[in-house]
């Protein structure tokens, strides 16, 4: 499969230049995209403020940032199709919380945040083929 332009556009808008080379990319961020979009628009109604997405602390990157009753909220965003063998949670593995956690100091320390408490949470999102979208949250994830 051959990338369009508005792919290759769309790809570099969403990844930056770190874009690999797979025919499968394309609908795989597409997917990942429409995930955090949901987990982005759930946030807000229920009261989160979002303070970034997709937010780079090289090299590696944070879905979702957000605050709420003065505690700053780091969120990862799993995207699955409906009767996925594993629930999406369960892809936040140890390497990956780590990740999230040397990110997560990197951005409290760039914005000067030390006094401000924080939680990492997970939210799973599971879209169907009309692109609906079914959210769990799951907060307090991991330490």
């Amino acid at each position: 499969m051959r990338w369009s332009l508005r792919d290759a556009f769309d790809a570099i808008k969403l990844w930056g230049r770190r874009v690999p080379h797979s025919s499968s990319f394309t609908a795989s961020a597409r997917k990942g995209k429409e995930g955090e979009d949901a987990a982005q628009k759930y946030l807000r109604q229920q009261g989160y403020r979002i303070l970034g997405r997709n937010v780079v602390v090289h090299p590696y990157e944070i879905d979702i940032v957000a605050e709420k009753d003065d505690v700053i909220i780091f969120v990862e965003v799993r995207t699955r199709k409906p009767g996925a063998w594993v629930h999406p949670a369960l892809s936040v593995g140890r390497a990956k919380q780590r990740s999230l956690r040397t990110a997560a100091a990197g951005y409290r320390k760039f914005h000067r945040l030390h006094d401000r408490n924080y939680r990492f949470d997970i939210i799973a999102v599971w879209m169907d083929a009309e692109g609906q979208a079914k959210l769990e949250h799951i907060t307090n994830a991991f330490t």
